[in-house]
């Protein structure tokens, strides 16, 4: 197959998708697949065994023409000689980045900045299924849908409906991060993703809760009741009185609160959209 050259810089810098993923054909199957997010990735087509097959060859504008160039020309070589570049790749290249335990504590680590300490912590008791269930020498290219139906099947039986769909999103966007970070080596699509609707549903519950017209006698019983624990009374009133989430209100700390101008500053580490907030306190709040 040879290759014709047909892209320049210029077209290469002004390319962008138009609400679909798109082509730049550079000629010899060497191709430049655009996203609609901007995001610009080198894939080569080629075919071996009599199976058409994609190779990817990284992200522009890492890896620039030149080099996505040099490239094509390996792989083509390659491929004249009886060789699959993808499998060449995968035998070649070392084991270590490829494991589907590093990737995903890669792709935990790189959300340390941007989620709430509690959607952390979820996330972490989620990973914990994928881990257990996945050896720790598993290579990320090697997992199928097929592969992914047996683990959400593995997950149905736990009857933990919540958990398993997370666990499965989080799959997926680990998937996803080793596409972008060119781990991945072809273009199939997100097995996580495509086997998600395996899943078991759950049917909503709905939320415990207190009528209105039951509101009084709700509060009469904190002031009244004596078997509380000390710390109940308080915090159900407090809950009552600036309405935060549960668990913002039980890691609350005494420097985050300035009871002379009546306020209470939730830090963004607490905070599930990673955005200060403050909450400002009643006369009975401060009492309290």
């Amino acid at each position: 197959m040879a290759a014709h050259n047909k892209l320049t810089q210029k077209q290469i810098e002004a390319a962008k998708a138009d609400g679909k993923q798109s082509k730049l054909a550079d000629g010899g199957g060497l191709y430049l697949l655009l996203h609609p997010n901007g995001s610009k990735y080198w894939r080569m087509r080629y075919r071996h065994g009599g199976r058409e097959k994609t190779l990817a060859l990284g992200v522009y504008p890492a890896v620039s023409l030149k080099q996505a160039r040099e490239l094509a020309r390996t792989a083509r070589a390659q491929t004249a000689a009886g060789i699959d570049p993808v499998a060449e790749r995968r035998r070649t290249r070392p084991g270590s980045g490829r494991r589907l335990p590093e990737i995903a504590r890669a792709w935990y680590g790189s959300r340390q900045e941007q989620r709430a300490r509690n959607t952390l912590e979820g996330d972490r008791r989620s990973l914990a299924y994928l881990t257990d269930y996945y050896k720790d020498n598993t290579d990320i290219n090697d997992i199928t849908t097929a592969g992914v139906s047996k683990f959400i099947e593995h997950l149905n039986l736990r009857n933990i409906p919540a958990r398993a769909r997370r666990t499965v999103q989080i799959l997926a966007q680990i998937w996803d991060y080793a596409v972008r970070r060119g781990i991945i080596t072809d273009e199939r699509r997100n097995p996580a993703a495509t086997a998600r609707p395996l899943l078991n549903t759950s049917k909503p519950k709905p939320q415990p809760h207190i009528r209105p017209d039951e509101l009084t006698d709700f509060y009469r019983a904190i002031q009244t009741t004596h078997d509380l624990h000390p710390y109940a009374r308080p915090l159900l009133l407090l809950a009552a009185l600036t309405v935060p989430r549960p668990s913002a209100l039980l890691s609350a700390r005494w420097q985050d609160i300035d009871l002379t101008a009546r306020l209470w500053h939730i830090p963004a580490a607490d905070m599930k959209t990673k955005h200060p907030f403050t909450v400002p306190l009643s006369d009975w709040a401060v009492e309290i």
